[in-house]
């Protein structure tokens, strides 16, 4: 904030103005009250003595004067006094007081007290005071030194702020692989560092890493995600956070804000994460000082490396150290993509200064993926600035074999391990392809999810009896017969694991003998959660992550946080949640419609031709046969419907109104949903030469949900 001389003046006592024109060597007249020696002096000082006391000033002086220019004119009072020396108390009045202290001030700072250059102002209740400058002082001082740039040399890197997120996208989408054991409460262990570092952007060379404080780049970017809350130690691992996910549905600009305010606020804290990574030791009013430098630098020029050091002299106190600004440069700034450095030349790319700047331009928008069958997988060329969220979900289980990506067998069984459904798969590809895929990579993607559950290995209950005719009259009795699962051999038979109490209490009312070999549940920690409460964490999360398949979810729940809340499940409770959970994801499917969130995973056959064959339904008031995907089953149903209106579009999508004949009542489809148009009935339009289909599953869409709409239906 800008304070004139005049204001300054008026703050100031009468004897504090009979000090200020002594200082400047000017009569001051005591038969004047306040007001009047306040517009005599102004107007003096303002009429040449401003500038020629400014003259006059020290290389001391002035340096003060710089820093205050530094921080725009204005500093706290602590800071001010304890890098230029005290103001005492104008007090002369005292016995003890100094005869004219103008005269011989005891540090720079009171002499620009005393001056007027230097305006002590009471900060407001709780706020400590500060010192500010004139503007017609500040109009007096010199430009701040700033490095020129050096003769043209081109300094090329591979790195960009759309890098750096890309790269921490893939750090977060890493994490989900397999759970990760911290190093100390904090570090990542080298083999999670070879993973990590395999799908990064820029790579660094690992060979003779033993620990993560050896690594560069790796290192900085995992202190970002721990600053700006991405990922965190959960139950013994290392694991993105709920924020993690909404940090990477933002756009790259405020991806950026979010990771830089939390940098900023790392510096400026007490308890800083900085000195635990080992960085190069800054200051807080350096690196702000560092910051102002650089965006004021033009973009693309060559700088040097010690006039960049010079320029930030003005902002720092002597007690704050400038020498660690060469290894910032080639470190953590390098690494962020804001300067490459050669030597001792450093460059500021254009994207970066933009960047610092807060412009929007300065990241490259996200470009889409493309995918090629080859072999017995699914090629991906992933493109230089993919989108941040499908990056790092595809990072989890995508197969990289010598720096390309595909998706194969191994990498959906991956998939599957995590938790994730074909229709989880084939949404992340179609977001990084930027298109829905092919009907051929859908099917394939489904092949390989059945070939993942074809050999399931999990823990189960087990009845055996050497007597297989006594195991089979026990499973063939009605009583017991929902308690047993199904059989394994003639002398085994899988129990459903909530129901193993319930029948061994049942066999031994009938005077069976059971002998139990069962492992004790584990009585849970002190502080711990309760078995109870796991269960129903668990269904909670296992339900929420089979909603994927009906809406686009803000947070991915990582794997390892269903596995470690089954493992605090009771004995063989874990099947019992199974199918609850598939129950419930059975009646979601049956009762939700529309879906209007996802778009579907499947390309439409001929999107002209659809479009053509409903708009002469609706003219002709006939029926056409469709193929439509459902989003409920994740799967193509054929159904007859007739338009009743023209198709209508809604947030870019369009829709259509129709009666459908199988469900008997009038919904409303998507029209980038109807796969094809597939042969009709003699009463139906359809188009020519499509091929035909069984009728296969129906699933109601949505009804319509207007009253006008309701009785055009039920019109005869």
């Amino acid at each position: 904030m800008r304070v004139s001389l005049s204001t300054a003046l008026e703050h100031r006592t009468w004897r504090e103005l009979r000090a200020t024109a002594h200082a400047h060597g000017l009569r001051f007249n005591t038969n004047l009250d306040k007001k009047a020696a306040c517009a005599r002096l102004h107007h003096e000082l303002v009429a040449g003595q401003l500038r020629r006391s400014f003259r006059s000033l020290s290389l001391q002086d002035r340096a003060a004067l710089a820093a205050l220019q530094a921080a725009d004119g204005t500093l706290y009072l602590h800071e001010f006094t304890a890098a230029f020396g005290e103001i005492r108390a104008y007090k002369p009045w005292h016995d003890d007081a100094a005869v004219h202290p103008w005269r011989r001030p005891v540090s720079p700072a009171e002499k620009l007290w005393f001056l007027g250059f230097a305006i002590i102002h009471k900060g407001e209740r709780g706020r400590p005071r500060t010192v500010r400058v004139p503007a017609e002082v500040l109009d007096l001082l010199p430009p701040l030194p700033r490095p020129r740039p050096h003769a043209r040399r081109v300094i090329r890197t591979s790195l960009t702020p759309d890098t750096l997120r890309i790269d921490l996208a893939a750090l977060l989408g890493s994490l989900l692989v397999t759970p990760v054991k911290p190093r100390w409460k904090r570090w990542l262990p080298p083999s999670a560092l070879k993973t990590i570092n395999a799908r990064l952007r820029s790579r660094e060379n690992l060979d003779a890493v033993r620990s993560e404080l050896q690594t560069g780049r790796l290192r900085f970017l995992h202190y970002l995600a721990d600053v700006g809350g991405l990922l965190s130690p959960q139950n013994g691992a290392i694991l993105p956070t709920p924020a993690a996910w909404s940090w990477l549905d933002l756009s790259p600009g405020e991806q950026w804000r979010w990771l830089w305010a939390a940098l900023d606020r790392d510096l400026n804290g007490r308890n800083r994460i900085w000195e635990a990574y080992r960085f190069p030791p800054v200051s807080p009013h350096v690196w702000t000082a560092l910051m102002t430098v650089l965006r004021d630098l033009h973009p693309g020029g060559t700088y040097t490396i010690p006039a960049l050091v010079e320029s930030l002299r003005p902002y720092t106190r002597e007690d704050e150290t400038i020498a660690s600004v060469p290894d910032l440069l080639r470190g953590p700034l390098a690494w962020a993509g804001i300067t490459a450095t050669r030597g001792e030349q450093f460059t500021l790319a254009a994207p970066a200064h933009a960047a610092l700047h807060g412009d929007p331009y300065a990241f490259v928008p996200a470009q889409n993926a493309t995918i090629w069958a080859e072999g017995d997988a699914l090629w991906l060329d992933i493109s230089a600035v993919p989108r941040t969220r499908p990056w790092a979900e595809f990072a989890a289980w995508g197969t990289l074999t010598h720096g390309r990506w595909s998706v194969d067998a191994e990498s959906v069984a991956r998939a599957v391990e995590q938790g994730h459904t074909a229709h989880d798969v084939v949404r992340v590809l179609a977001d990084l392809c930027g298109r829905p895929l092919p009907r051929a990579a859908f099917e394939q993607i489904q092949t390989w999810v059945k070939q993942a559950d074809q050999l399931v290995l999990r823990q189960m209950t087990v009845l055996t009896s050497p007597h297989a005719e006594l195991l089979a009259g026990l499973r063939q009795d009605r009583r017991l017969r929902e308690m047993f699962a199904e059989p394994l051999s003639a002398h085994h038979s899988a129990v459903r694991p909530h129901a193993a109490d319930a029948l061994r209490q049942h066999l031994a009312r009938r005077g069976y003998r059971v002998t139990a070999q069962l492992s004790p549940a584990q009585t849970p920690h002190s502080g711990d959660l309760s078995p109870e409460m796991a269960e129903y964490l668990w269904l909670a999360a296992r339900v929420y992550h089979d909603l994927s398949t009906f809406v686009a979810l803000p947070v991915r729940i990582p794997a390892a946080v269903l596995h470690d809340l089954a493992a605090r499940l009771p004995v063989g409770c874990t099947d019992a949640q199974e199918h609850s959970a598939g129950l419930i994801h059975e009646r979601l499917a049956r009762t939700i419609d529309g879906f209007p969130a996802l778009p579907p995973p499947v390309a439409q056959h001929d999107p002209i031709a659809i479009r053509r064959a409903i708009e002469a339904a609706y003219e002709a008031q006939g029926a056409i046969t469709i193929e439509y995907f459902s989003p409920g089953y994740g799967a193509e149903t054929i159904r007859t419907i007739k338009p009743i209106l023209p198709i209508t579009a809604s947030e870019g999508v369009e829709y259509i109104e129709a009666w459908c004949d199988t469900a008997a009542a009038a919904r409303t489809f998507r029209v980038d949903r109807i796969l094809r148009i597939v042969d009709a009935p003699s009463d139906t339009v359809a188009v020519p030469g499509a091929p035909e289909r069984p009728a296969g599953l129906c699933e109601a869409e949505t009804p319509v949900g207007s009253d006008v709409m309701r009785e055009l239906v039920h019109q005869p």
